[in-house]
């Protein structure tokens, strides 16, 4: 398997020039090249930005579609500049799906599975091999407002390391009428001079995803992205978030060893920095040093049969805690069946000192941490400890 770990500072690239339609006829400036504050002489955009996925509007069709009538869309990907001396690439491309708003308020979707492309020299690749048709049901009207092809914020890969290459995409669509078999198609979309989505852009060096632990973990236990490719030597962050609404609950770092005799592991902790959790759908965004989106991966977290809290008193000659109604001395461990309902716990007073506050790890959660008497949610495993002054 061919390893691509090495990192390259940027070359000046000899220029190929593109128009909006493939031909080339107007120079094309470089990739905007803004370093990560991390890897600064590597990384080719901002960490917020979307880099090396796409998502590129382009003008819908200005007239509804009858049923039966079939609308077809298609992208095509060219290498843009490259350093190395062969002019080839294979690019790993993941989902992207064509996306055009309706006057209904509804979008009409084609989605286009991933697949792996060639391209050789500055030809673009054949639009016959990511090209999608799909057919209306009853008559279509399309809004205004631009279509979309995206990835999704996921990430084009390549077998070559950041900045030893730039590509460029774009897409069209035709309808098909099923009246006459005639057929109307749109322009390319545009290839641009500057911006992350239209210009030319950095693939990120391929990562191979080759297997996963469960995607059923337990809240509180590590659930793991076993990867290949280009992944020596480098790092490696796992963000999780809920699939509902996007919202960030943990993001971890690994970095990885040298070679690649074995896949290397990247790993994130099923429990959020500043909440609880309970049982809830859940992804896992697999990204490189560089912050692109490598992989999205669904997981379904699930209650362990049991989690142990250990209770604690600071200092120790105050207490005793009292959980859920049963008093513990400093140092007791209870065995508890984690749930989304809070259980009670008090701190008594304690004779010359003033009780300060609670404090809790891992899958452990006060309600109102400055209060003696509160709640705490057991989601796994953890501590709790009163603490005076």
């Amino acid at each position: 398997m061919l390893l691509l770990a090495g990192l390259t500072l940027l070359v000046v690239f000899p220029t190929t020039l593109f128009s909006g339609d493939g031909a080339r006829s107007s120079p094309l400036g470089p990739a905007r090249l803004v370093p990560d504050r991390q890897y600064p002489s590597t990384c080719p955009f901002h960490a917020t930005d979307t880099g090396s996925s796409r998502d590129v509007p382009l003008a819908p069709p200005g007239f509804p579609l009858s049923a039966r009538d079939s609308l077809t869309v298609s992208y095509e990907f060219a290498i843009h500049n490259v350093s190395h001396r062969a002019a080839s690439l294979r690019l790993t491309v993941p989902s992207f799906t064509a996306m055009f708003p309706l006057t209904s308020g509804s979008t009409f979707e084609a989605f286009l599975p991933p697949r792996a492309l060639w391209l050789n020299g500055t030809a673009w690749s054949s639009s016959s091999l990511a090209s999608k048709t799909k057919v209306a049901g009853g008559v279509t009207s399309f809004a205004k407002t631009p279509a979309t092809m995206t990835s999704q914020l996921v990430a084009i890969m390549a077998n070559a390391s950041y900045q030893t290459a730039t590509i460029v995409f774009r897409w069209d669509w035709a309808v098909t009428f099923a009246t006459n078999g005639t057929t109307i198609s749109s322009p390319w979309s545009r290839v641009a001079t500057n911006g992350t989505q239209s210009g030319p852009f950095y693939p990120a060096p391929y990562v191979g995803l080759v297997s996963t632990s469960s995607t059923s973990p337990e809240i509180g236990s590590k659930f793991t992205a076993f990867l290949s490719g280009a992944t020596s030597n480098t790092n490696f962050r796992s963000v999780l978030e809920y699939a509902s609404t996007g919202r960030e609950i943990r993001n971890d770092e690994t970095i990885t060893g040298p070679g690649n005799a074995t896949s290397a592991g990247v790993s994130v902790l099923i429990l959020p920095y500043q909440s609880s959790l309970a049982p809830s759908t859940l992804l896992d965004h697999v990204r490189d040093y560089c912050l692109s989106l490598l992989y999205s991966i669904s997981l379904h977290v699930v209650y362990a049969p049991s989690a142990n809290v250990t209770l604690s008193v600071w200092p120790p000659r105050c207490g005793p805690v009292v959980f859920n109604g049963t008093a513990f001395r400093n140092g007791g461990t209870i065995r508890v069946t984690p749930s989304s309902s809070g259980v009670s716990i008090g701190a008594p007073s304690c004779s010359g000192w003033l009780f300060h506050g609670w404090s809790r790890s891992a899958g452990v959660w006060v309600g109102s941490p400055g209060l003696a008497s509160t709640n705490a949610t057991i989601s796994a495993s953890g501590n709790l400890t009163a603490s005076y002054s």
